[in-house]
């Protein structure tokens, strides 16, 4: 039973918020539109539709009386989701459309996004799918700016549930909307695990439970149906519990292992009956009947068939009753073919009985002759026994010796596999206390970001960091001072403890150009080191060396009579088969860079001094290649830099630090049961 993620707007059928009123309106009018709200809510909650709609009239013609934008976006609210709940969805759409162009004329950004996504699931009640997903689209960037991880992950389940219900739709698409289906869903279920959000969680396992029963994927749907009645128990969702165990009885229905079925069904029956969920019961009854006729129980598919009957009258959803009808037919079918079968079985019963005699006759005498024919049998294998159980007994010897041996190798590999993990433990420790703390870039901008994620324990890319301050005295008032912030970002040949290394080599020269030979032009640096490294490592034209970015931040003072009189700052770059990017007025431009590494290669040219302007709130970003090139997604493919690059480009204006966050969440979603393929850095700076 698929299920979507549903949401109101700030108020729901069970809390109402009281409306603050400006000051200019009358307190009288605001406390009758407070009640008028509230008592419509709760006639909502008592599904009493039509008093509750008739309330959210009368708000809403208040609140357009005293021209309150807040009270007739209540009201709205109101009315559209109480017409939702009456399957009546062309006046939803209608209310929920004005409740959209009000929040976007008041430019209230949360009500716009819970808007877009209320627009979405009315379209997708109605089946129209793919305007649903337009909706759903827009809704979704909204909450991404928003930083909305609970609105995130209902917006991807329901998308996942678009895409599912599209495969009835288009049968040569299929498989496609089948794979969108799961992939949605499962970046849904990484963001509500990762949060706590349990109700989504269930919702997410139990939809992806039925998907891989229709593949016929049965092992992981019954993991998923489990782990999903585990969720509905933390917040107490009996219902949730029964729809699930009935999800299990529908699996083991299919594999044809009716007792499990049957065990499942009873429990899912047993939450429904104390529940008094009428819709459970009756699906359970229609199950158990089927299940009972599939195994010639006719007594009990009977006793459910009419338990099944008593209630269908009470389920009122056109749409049920003609599923209910299916399922009737499809079972007196089965009954009359059963019946038929037991009536033809008694009238040749009687021609049967007298062969049956005969043939019991025969089979005795047959049973006295193999009696003796078995004793003469045992005779000789109680012999061979014996000879057998010495042949054992030196064979469980020489196990015991050989068991013996494997168990003092088994305890040897484990004390080397710790040594060697303690060893890159202690490197990794080595690694990190060489490399600079990155409060010195925090310093230098006020809001900036690094995200580093190793493959394995140590790291081949890397950060690295250097700071330099120069005075240069214009003249007797007058001076200059320059703060030069060095920031790099470096893919080193390798990863893991090969990797580790280079990048710690790869770092000392780094340094030993800027701190000792007072380098300060970033092509000039790397020309240093790429002639450093071609003559200590790279030997027979080995490529060991790394491919970067190294920036420039240059903070020019100015003073007079030590008063600070301006300040500007320029960026000068060199890159290494590595382009920075930089998001300017909402735009994104790939930054140049030279096509060779710092290192051995096909080409020796010097490389290039880059320069580029800045303005106040520029977003500047540099990575490597690890998390472009990370495999997954629904159908295991690469994420690519295009796919990062639009990830940068729609969240650059959160605060760097969310940056982080999404763009780690994004990564273990993306990368799901896939192994991790490279080292991951990315270093995101705010002018």
């Amino acid at each position: 039973m698929l299920s979507m993620c549903v949401c109101a707007h700030s108020q729901n059928a069970t809390t109402v918020t009281p409306i603050t009123p400006p000051k200019k309106l009358e307190a009288a009018d605001t406390i009758e539109l407070n009640n008028l709200i509230k008592k419509g809510w709760e006639l909502h909650k008592k599904n009493l539709t039509e008093s509750a709609i008739t309330n959210g009239l009368l708000a809403y013609e208040k609140a357009s009386s005293i021209d309150f934008p807040i009270g007739i976006l209540r009201s709205l609210d109101l009315l559209s989701q109480s017409y939702i709940a009456k399957a009546d969805y062309a006046n939803a759409l209608t209310y929920e459309l004005r409740y959209l162009k009000l929040a976007e004329e008041k430019k209230l950004v949360p009500k716009i996004a819970i808007a877009l996504k209320v627009i979405a699931f009315i379209y997708q009640k109605e089946e129209h799918y793919f305007q649903s997903l337009s909706y759903y689209d827009q809704s979704y960037r909204k909450f991404l700016a928003l930083a909305d991880s609970e609105n995130i992950a209902g917006v991807l389940t329901n998308m996942g549930l678009n895409y599912y219900q599209l495969v009835n739709q288009s049968k040569d698409k299929g498989v496609v909307y089948t794979d969108s289906a799961l992939y949605l869903l499962n970046r849904s279920l990484g963001i509500s695990r990762r949060n706590d959000y349990y109700k989504t969680t269930a919702s997410d396992l139990g939809n992806l439970s039925e998907i891989y029963t229709a593949k016929g994927e049965y092992s992981q749907a019954l993991d998923l149906s489990s782990e999903a009645i585990e969720n509905y128990r933390k917040i107490d969702d009996i219902n949730g519990e029964a729809v699930c165990y009935f999800d299990i009885g529908r699996i083991y229905f299919t594999q044809t292992n009716n007792p499990k079925a049957v065990e499942n069904y009873l429990k899912a029956l047993k939450i429904a009956l104390d529940q008094k969920n009428t819709y459970l019961q009756y699906y359970c009854y229609v199950d158990l009947a089927m299940v009972s006729a599939k195994t010639n129980d006719y007594k009990s598919a009977f006793t459910y068939h009419t338990k099944m009957t008593n209630i269908r009258d009470s389920l009122i959803n056109v749409e049920d009753l003609k599923q209910i009808n299916e399922m009737q037919t499809k079972y007196e079918t089965e009954k009359k073919e059963a019946m038929n079968k037991l009536l033809t079985e008694q009238n040749d019963l009687s021609v049967k009985t007298i062969k049956q005699q005969k043939t019991i006759n025969y089979f005795i005498i047959a049973v006295l002759i193999m009696a003796v024919l078995f004793s003469i049998l045992i005779l000789r294998g109680l012999k061979k026994q014996r000879n057998a159980n010495i042949i054992i007994s030196k064979q469980k010897e020489e196990v015991e010796v050989k068991s013996s041996e494997i168990e003092k190798q088994k305890h040897l590999l484990e004390d080397k596999q710790k040594e060697i993990l303690d060893s890159i433990n202690y490197a990794k420790r080595i690694q990190d206390s060489l490399l600079e703390n990155f409060d010195m870039v925090n310093k230098f901008f006020s809001d900036a970001f690094v995200l580093l994620k190793p493959k394995d324990i140590v790291s081949g890319d890397f950060y690295w960091l250097s700071k330099k301050i120069i005075t240069t005295k214009i003249d007797s008032k007058q001076s200059m001072v320059e703060e030069l912030l060095f920031i790099a970002i470096c893919d080193s040949t390798g990863h893991g403890v090969p990797g580790g290394f280079m990048s710690l080599l790869n770092a000392s020269y780094l340094s030993e150009a800027i701190n000792e030979k007072n380098i300060h032009a970033p092509n000039k640096v790397f020309d240093h080191v790429r002639e450093r490294l071609i003559h200590t490592i790279s030997k027979n034209d080995q490529k060991d060396g790394f491919d970067g970015v190294l920036l420039c931040f240059n903070k020019k003072m100015t003073f007079e009579n030590k008063e600070l009189k301006s300040t500007t700052m320029e960026l000068s770059y060199a890159a290494a088969n590595n382009s920075p990017v930089i998001i300017k007025n909402g735009k994104l431009n790939d930054l140049e860079a030279d096509k060779m590494p710092v290192g051995f290669g096909e080409r020796t040219e010097k490389f290039k001094l880059f320069t580029c302007s800045l303005s106040p709130n520029d977003v500047i970003y540099a990575y490597t290649d690890g998390y472009a090139d990370q495999f997954g997604g629904a159908l295991g493919k690469k994420f690519k830099s295009r796919q990062l690059n639009d990830l940068l480009l729609s969240s650059h204006q959160l605060p760097l630090k969310q940056q982080e966050e999404l763009l780690a969440n994004t990564f273990t979603t993306w990368q799901g049961a896939l192994e991790q393929v490279d080292d991951v850095c990315i270093i995101g700076i705010r002018v």
